[in-house]
């Protein structure tokens, strides 16, 4: 069972050792410009030992909604846990490993803070996250999805809480799909196959005139691609996490199957890994320049906002190949190796992914929670309930191995070489088995100097 609220207020200071369908989420921090500053002014942790009972925590700037979300956690918090305060810290849009390695040098790193399932195993290896195990009820993992906890609980050890997670899945115009007979798959499983999806792609851009789907990039995000090389039945890399394995047939096919989205004009030439900002995906939907975008859950109340009514859109399942597989995200609520009462910070993180507040959290931003027992008709979500549950099902076909990878020590340098070298693929500036190729070198040399 779920450790109760009353678990982690003061009287529970004593609390015994216990022994992971993603913008994503984007990547998150402050500009390279204010760094100097954040390092010597941007932080107010309490400098006063391990018996403060200041907390900061940490978070994106998301949504306002979301910001609001974890004030309010917050503020339960200070009142559960009478003479704590919790500063809330909002962090901007940039670069989360020279904003995140920058405040670990000059040791003034949040108490608590939030970072995704693809930057935890590098600060998991360096010692940037703290081990919360001690902290932590008997057997509290056992309420959290297996894949999802596997990666924060690592030899007896706990570096962090999985709060939410996140996929992507298929969104489509009803009246185009139904104009060229498409049919609607019924699970993962049964999605279109990628011969099938480039048929209807092709049908689908007659009637707009224009193109037949977007896709929700986000820069600096070259992971967002590895769901179409698992498909294929590749990897990028072994299972060493050393290795690249990217220049086989099937990773070289998987880049070229890419590109003639490009090629055959299926994807505007500017909806790029580098050239996609904001919600650009979300407006050529909303337009009508496509008839579907791959997209995430998260995304869903941005179409509303984009004018589209309900009865015009719907979701189904990603396409597949050999296997099926779609992106990985999500939030790992964690403690910093810099926390002035780790104690009190690990039970920070514990409240804010306790069952109550993980159920509010993901009703109102329509994320998924990474507790089972709020799966199915136990979270009641704000917006299309009936379209959350697939995106539940969709994250349940993430193939362990590849969220194993993005959740590795070396992941963060993996990622910035694919996020380098697959838009000159897809552009046309390198054929996709020099892509590969560079790929793996790029990999081998950053692994080297990681």
């Amino acid at each position: 069972m779920p450790p109760t609220r009353e678990v982690m207020s003061d009287r529970a200071a004593g609390l015994s050792r216990r022994s992971l369908l993603t913008g994503g989420l984007a990547a998150f921090g402050l500009t390279s410009m204010s760094l100097l500053a954040a390092c010597s002014t941007g932080s107010t942790k309490s400098a006063s030992g391990s018996g403060s009972k200041k907390l900061t925590f940490s978070t994106p700037t998301d949504a306002v909604a979301t910001i609001e979300l974890f004030k309010d956690f917050a503020a339960s918090f200070e009142k559960a846990n009478k003479g704590t305060s919790v500063s809330v810290i909002e962090n901007g849009a940039g670069n989360f490993d020279q904003w995140f390695q920058a405040h670990l040098a000059a040791k003034n790193a949040p108490d608590t803070l939030r970072i995704t399932p693809t930057q935890i195993g590098t600060y998991i290896a360096n010692g940037g996250m703290l081990d919360i195990a001690p902290y932590l009820p008997k057997n509290y993992g056992d309420d959290f999805n297996p894949t999802f906890w596997s990666q924060v609980s690592q030899g007896g050890k706990v570096f962090g809480i999985p709060q939410c997670v996140d996929t992507t899945a298929m969104f489509y115009r009803t009246s185009m799909l139904q104009q060229v007979g498409a049919r609607i798959p019924s699970s993962p499983k049964d999605a279109w196959t990628w011969d099938e999806f480039i048929d209807i792609c092709t049908e689908v851009k007659k009637i707009t005139g224009k193109y037949a789907f977007s896709f929700q990039w986000s820069t600096g995000a070259g992971y967002y691609w590895l769901p179409v090389l698992y498909q294929h039945g590749g990897q990028l890399m072994k299972s060493d996490f050393k290795t690249p394995a990217i220049t086989s047939d099937e990773g070289i096919e998987a880049l070229e199957w890419t590109r003639k989205w490009f090629t055959d004009g299926l994807i505007s030439p500017d909806n790029t890994l580098q050239g996609t900002v904001g919600d650009a995906a979300i407006n050529l939907f909303s337009s009508g320049q496509v008839g579907m975008m791959v997209n995430g859950d998260w995304k869903m109340t941005n179409v509303q906002a984009g004018g589209l009514k309900d009865e015009d859109w719907d979701v189904t399942y990603l396409f597949r190949d050999k296997n099926t597989a779609s992106l990985v995200g999500g939030t790992i609520i964690g403690v910093s190796r810099d926390a002035d009462n780790p104690e009190l910070a690990a039970r920070l993180a514990q409240w804010i992914c306790d069952t109550e507040n993980m159920k509010k959290y993901c009703e109102q931003t329509l994320f998924l929670p990474s507790r089972t027992s709020l799966r199915g008709d136990k979270t009641q979500y704000s917006y299309r309930p009936e379209l959350v549950s697939r995106f539940l099902d969709q994250a349940a076909a993430i193939p362990q191995e590849m969220y194993k990878l993005q959740t590795s020590k070396s992941f963060s340098a993996i990622n910035n070489v694919v996020s380098q070298q697959i838009p000159l693929c897809f552009t046309g500036q390198q054929t996709a088995k020099e892509t590969a190729q560079n790929i793996a070198s790029g990999i081998t040399s950053a692994i080297a100097t990681a």
